[in-house]
């Protein structure tokens, strides 16, 4: 029987959830060309699904505010979501489900699931690894086949569901190093001159408005320090209009995957996200890592290890003394060598191809 995958994943505050099952089913496709696989997401940013060669079925994206709905707008948003998935379900008739963060779906939209006769394997990233495991392990129990954490144990002090098969695959990213283009060809897909120290900056998907002061507050600051080009994401969900001025060595770009043009930056100034955080130690761009309150996961333990590691530039938000510093780092060449050294050992190898193949273990 020809296998048929169906991966879930949900909106956040960027594209985390998208990207990391993304990197799986691209994994799945290279060790088995022949398996179907299809989407279904909230996600605002569903065309990269497209993009990278798979159906996708979009849900409504629950707003904001939605624990702040009444609970007849709630339950009419999960009522029209579950009844896509259904449908899905239905039609596609997967034999594989893969789902990523929420074992229900991110208000619910995956209850089908329940009763769909299918392995089911859940993407346990390290919030739920953590405290969410020990408060959702029934469920994962009862429903999933195959859990896997996209860290190392020794990250997540080493919780899992007790009842389930369960690997800890390291970071999973949708491009590994050799994946990569080449500095010249990454410059120019870019739109980057090719020379000048040139310097990714990047705070989150676009998703939580609060990161935008801390952006341009470390964009003054830097420009003013350094003669050197800043190359400022725009935020893919981002919706209102651009506030990057393109002044004083200043240049908006905007690329999906970023991971395929690493080597155009000497450097970069970044959020600890997940995603961004391993894609620039995974591929050594020396990177100031910008600390801030309120992520999911968390962030200063994240920034504890890269530093032990020395292996990346962590500061606190709004912290300018500590900026100053950093990019005084930066600046010095040696020390670049050794910060992308010490970041490709800290992340040396993609874990999505492993997290693949204990996937067609359990179908096989």
């Amino acid at each position: 029987m020809p296998t048929r995958c169906l991966f879930y994943a949900s909106n956040g505050h960027g594209l985390g959830h998208l990207i990391r099952t993304l990197a799986v089913a691209r994994a799945l496709r290279a060790s088995k060309p022949d398996i179907d696989i299809m989407f279904v997401t909230n996600s605002e940013a569903c065309q990269l699904v497209w993009r990278e060669g798979f159906q996708v079925v979009k849900l409504l994206s629950p707003p904001a505010n939605f624990l702040d709905l009444d609970i007849p707008a709630r339950e009419e948003l999960r009522r029209i979501n579950r009844g896509i998935v259904y449908a899905v379900l239905k039609g596609f008739a997967p034999n594989l489900v893969v789902v990523d963060f929420f074992p229900l779906g991110q208000i619910g939209d995956m209850m089908p699931l329940h009763s769909h006769a299918a392995r089911k394997v859940f993407i346990a990233r390290e919030r739920n690894a953590a405290a969410e495991i020990a408060t959702h392990a029934q469920l994962i129990e009862s429903m999933y086949n195959l859990v896997l954490i996209p860290h190392h144990a020794s990250e997540v002090d080493g919780r899992k569901p007790a009842n389930v098969k369960t690997l800890y695959t390291g970071a999973i990213m949708i491009r590994s190093r050799d994946e990569a283009l080449p500095r010249e060809q990454a410059r120019a897909r870019l739109g980057l001159a090719p020379d000048g120290f040139t310097v990714f900056v990047g705070f989150g998907g676009g998703g939580n408005p609060a990161y935008d002061s801390v952006q341009q507050c470390v964009l003054e600051q830097a420009r003013v320090a350094r003669n050197w080009t800043f190359a400022v994401a725009r935020p893919p969900l981002l919706r209102s209009p651009s506030a990057v001025t393109p002044e004083n060595g200043t240049k908006e770009i905007s690329y999906m995957p970023m991971a395929e043009c690493w080597a155009a930056f000497d450097a970069a100034i970044s959020t600890l996200g997940y995603n961004s955080a391993t894609e620039l130690l995974h591929h050594g761009v020396p990177t100031i890592f910008v600390e801030l309150a309120g992520g999911l996961d968390d962030w200063a333990k994240r920034a504890g290890r890269i530093a032990k590691a020395d292996a990346g530039l962590p500061i606190k938000a709004f912290d300018s003394e500590g900026l100053h510093l950093q990019l005084d780092q930066l600046a010095d060449p040696a020390r670049r060598q050794t910060l992308a050294d010490n970041a490709r050992a800290m992340v040396p190898s993609n874990g999505a191809r492993l997290a693949a193949d204990a996937i067609l273990e359990i179908v096989q």
